[in-house]
């Protein structure tokens, strides 16, 4: 959904999605809405479970820099909280998240390194 809400608007929207049953969340730039029992937790969740089906250990890791991230974050083993734009880290209730000091692709590559970093020190 593409709009140019005021505040009043935006307010009255998300009220009409929450009685529609929908899930209203800030991510960045955009309000993401979806399903009330869907989100980017329920995602990992499944995949994670259809990976642990087929092999006997799964490590999960999740990146993001947006409150939409929180359910992920809090779903995996490894989640990492990479900076916004301005620096800033959006506040997650996810305490053991790790706070990446990279900036978009910056801090995504940071995260790789220390993904592969603790793999080979698993796997050593």
């Amino acid at each position: 959904i593409l709009a140019d809400f005021n505040k009043s608007e935006l307010d009255e929207f998300m009220v009409a999605c929450k009685e529609s049953d929908l899930y209203c969340v800030f991510g960045g730039r955009f309000l993401t809405v979806s399903g009330a029992n869907s989100d980017k937790g329920a995602a990992i969740t499944v995949l994670t479970n259809l990976y642990k089906a087929e092999k006997h250990e799964v490590i999960t890791a999740a990146v993001g820099d947006s409150s939409n991230d929180t359910p992920m974050f809090e779903n995996v083993d490894w989640p990492y909280l990479v900076q916004r734009s301005d620096r800033s880290w959006v506040y997650s209730p996810t305490t053991n998240a790790i706070k990446v000091a990279g900036v978009g692709p910056i801090g995504f590559s940071m995260v790789a390194a220390d993904i592969l970093l603790r793999m080979k020190e698993i796997n050593s």
